[in-house]
């Protein structure tokens, strides 16, 4: 059962690692199947970007990602394989 106040992130994952990957549309469910990683890649940006010394920031994904923790908790996803992420970076100037 979700709690509220909860990281989306973090319920994705509980959701996933408890029952598999669960979403209405069937393709979406499917393609987890077949290929364990998800349609789109998430969006992070870079900490620099935002001041802070953390190293990524994830702005779009949330769920997406905590399908892919909560699989690799089930042990359902290999922890080598790679996935596709976009990510926003300071430009340097020319």
């Amino acid at each position: 059962m979700a709690t509220f106040g909860k990281h989306p992130l973090d319920e994705a994952r509980e959701r996933a690692t408890r029952f598999g990957i669960i979403d209405d549309r069937e393709d979406v469910v499917a393609h987890w199947q077949d290929a364990h990683s998800w349609f789109t890649p998430p969006v992070m940006i870079a900490g620099d970007i935002l001041g802070t010394n953390v190293g990524y920031e994830l702005l779009v994904g949330y769920t997406r990602f905590g399908n892919l923790l909560g699989l690799l908790d089930r042990e359902e996803v290999a922890e080598a394989k790679k996935h596709l992420v976009w990510v926003g970076r300071r430009m340097e100037s020319p």
